[in-house]
């Protein structure tokens, strides 16, 4: 299979940072142009997209504008030739995760009620139950509790007046809520959700300073990459949870390594009990282990 111009490769990576499929990605070119651009009808868009993606041709006038429009690119950087086409940097990964419209902005028009100690104690303990819950509940029928609570921690931060070191609470609350629930959407089969849910956690953690938060939420998208998407991306995502982690996380490369061999020790000899158990194993992982681990086995 021929490796895909930059441009092509470009072009896909932006969607799918977006989390857009193609029908989502002709419908942001369509709401890019303007009375002066006709373009064909959706389900033909949509096939050239598959086309421009492929790398078979290169989108011309006006499709070159309308991309840089939709991404907020400057149409040299997405169509030109890279200097050095490389994987980008854990920086650069993290940047395109938090490159997003801000979910947890203030809302506005509304009365603020002041929170205090005593709502953290109480969304804590929430969020305790649905990780118990997880532990008995099939994830589908977890789904709607799930985001019911992280919808309420959400509410919560945006439409309430609070402390700072309640905000940063908060902010924690909200990760840990969507770490959850993004495994359960992820373990439902509702991979686009999950991702978006990750992502909003990776947002909430970083804005609250919980960097070992943060690379948990990133090892979660980065163990969901590897099962669904590519694995040259879960890659580049578990080096960056690694990076965010800092120090601490490589000072656990021993038992990192150990659980390694465990882990390929279930696959080589007993895989249909690694098959079936495989959820739990990494749940234990992805808790202070998995963010290590991937990064060697998805290159």
């Amino acid at each position: 299979m021929r490796d895909l111009p930059g441009w092509a490769a470009r072009l896909r990576a932006e969607r799918r940072e977006r989390l857009w499929t193609q029908r989502d990605m002709a419908r942001q070119l369509a709401e890019a142009a303007d009375a002066h651009n006709r373009l064909p009808e959706r389900e033909s868009l949509i096939g050239m997209i598959k086309d421009w993606e492929a790398g078979r041709h290169q989108p011309k006038d006006p499709y070159r504008v309308l991309y840089s429009k939709a991404f907020g690119i400057e149409e040299a950087e997405l169509f030109g030739e890279p200097q050095t086409p490389v994987g980008r940097s854990p920086a650069e990964i993290l940047n395109a995760l938090l490159r997003q419209p801000d979910p947890l902005r203030p809302a506005t028009g509304s009365r603020r009620r002041r929170l205090g100690q005593s709502t953290i104690e109480n969304l804590t303990a929430r969020v305790h139950g649905v990780r118990l819950a997880d532990d008995v509940i099939a994830g589908k029928d977890l789904i709607r509790p799930a985001f019911r609570e992280l919808d309420a921690a959400v509410r919560a931060y945006r439409q309430s007046t609070y402390t700072e070191a309640v905000g940063r609470a908060l902010l924690s609350i909200i990760g840990e809520t969507a770490q959850i629930a993004g495994w359960v959407a992820s373990d439902a089969g509702e991979h686009q959700k999950a991702a978006h849910t990750y992502r909003l956690g990776i947002r909430a953690a970083h804005e609250a300073g919980d960097r070992t938060l943060e690379s948990n939420l990133i090892g979660s998208l980065a163990y969901q990459v590897a099962n669904v998407g590519d694995p040259h991306e879960a890659t580049e995502l578990a080096r960056t949870a690694v990076e965010v982690a800092g120090p601490s996380a490589r000072d656990e490369s021993s038992i990192f390594k150990m659980a390694t061999r465990v882990r390929q020790h279930y696959i080589d000899m007993r895989p249909n009990w690694f098959n079936k158990n495989r959820r739990r194993i990494f749940q234990m992982l992805i808790h202070g282990l998995f963010r290590l681990e991937i990064g060697e086995e998805v290159s």
